[in-house]
């Protein structure tokens, strides 16, 4: 007689399962995790090169970039761009440090857009003053240094990296050591005082010459003032050179 056959208990194979729901949470995960980090990534590489392409306008020195971005939208929502990403930076006076961001894809297989900001702290050598200086300081190579300079995201870089800059320039407000100098607290120091002495010089090809005269205004470098001939008492234009110097047409 044949033996009944016994009913076997069901028994899923838990393993095989877990394996396959791995395969298919490998098969999404990885995915979404690297067109985040790309998306991210290329950004990131764009604002990089933004910010260096300035830097290389401005003639900066010993540039160092650390841009990073940060999406308005969620990252995960994000899906790949096989026709490559498009980036640009709307608003044209936004601050090269901190600026808003449109990134979009234009793939047939699915178009999108996102927003994001982009912000960037930039290391480069800088004009800082050496010492605690008060206002009216003229700088020179004596009071003045070139160092490594942090300009935080959101800040104007609009400190001055040549030493050509600002020489002969004056301070109009007292600065400590170390300051970053900007075209804001300098100006063009007076190098002609109001009934000072000075010469008046004509200069032309092969000509030369030179008379006593007196400051009729004051003038800081390349200013146009009133002089008077001491020798004439004629009242001339000219055009402030130095601290004894005024360039006239005429001598008369």
């Amino acid at each position: 007689m044949p033996r009944p056959m016994r009913k076997r208990n069901f028994r899923p194979d838990v393993r095989g399962i877990s394996c396959r729901l791995m395969t298919i949470l490998l098969m999404f995960s990885p995915l979404a995790a690297r067109s985040e980090t790309s998306v991210e990534t290329q950004a990131e590489q764009w604002v990089g090169q933004q910010v260096r392409a300035y830097a290389l306008q401005q003639g900066w020195k010993q540039v160092t970039v650390r841009p990073k971005v940060s999406f308005f939208t969620g990252e995960n929502r994000l899906q790949p761009c096989p026709s490559g990403l498009t980036f640009s930076a709307p608003a044209r006076n936004a601050p090269v440090t901190r600026f808003p961001l449109l990134i979009s894809c234009a793939d047939p297989a699915g178009s999108w857009k996102t927003r994001a900001e982009a912000i960037s702290s930039i290391t480069l050598q800088a004009i800082v003053t050496a010492d605690d200086l008060p206002a009216g300081t003229v700088l020179s190579p004596d009071n003045t240094k070139t160092t490594k300079v942090l300009i935080l995201p959101g800040q104007r870089p609009e400190i001055l990296t040549r030493a050509e800059d600002i020489m002969q320039m004056a301070l109009k407000r007292s600065l400590p050591a170390g300051q970053p100098l900007t075209l804001s607290v300098l100006k063009a120091p007076l190098l002609i005082r109001r009934e000072q002495p000075v010469t008046l010089l004509i200069r032309q090809p092969g000509l030369e010459l030179s008379a006593p005269g007196v400051a009729l205004q004051n003038g800081v470098r390349g200013a146009i003032i009133k002089v008077k001939n001491s020798s004439s008492g004629r009242v001339l234009i000219g055009k402030v050179i130095n601290e004894q110097q005024v360039s006239v047409r005429a001598i008369e």
